[in-house]
């Protein structure tokens, strides 16, 4: 799954993580980083075949959007 979040500055970064529920990587997401700045979720996609094909997608949405992408933390991936 991708995911794509905002903070209150309107900056929007792209993830990907495992799983079939956007709020559960959310907060997930929130759980694990060390930066406890507020994010919120306003895009997701799923039902990739690979990781490979999440990739492209989030490297495809953070030139659409002009996102930044951020490193997933290994809790998300597992």
């Amino acid at each position: 799954m991708v995911i794509a979040l905002t903070n209150s500055k309107g900056i929007v970064t792209t993830m990907i993580c495992e799983g079939n529920d956007p709020e559960l990587a959310l907060e997930e997401y929130l759980r694990s980083m060390q930066n406890k700045d507020p994010r919120w979720l306003i895009h997701y996609e799923r039902g990739f075949d690979t990781l490979a094909d999440a990739e492209r997608r989030a490297s495809a949405m953070n030139q659409e959007i002009g996102a930044t992408a951020e490193q997933s933390s290994p809790a998300l991936m597992q």
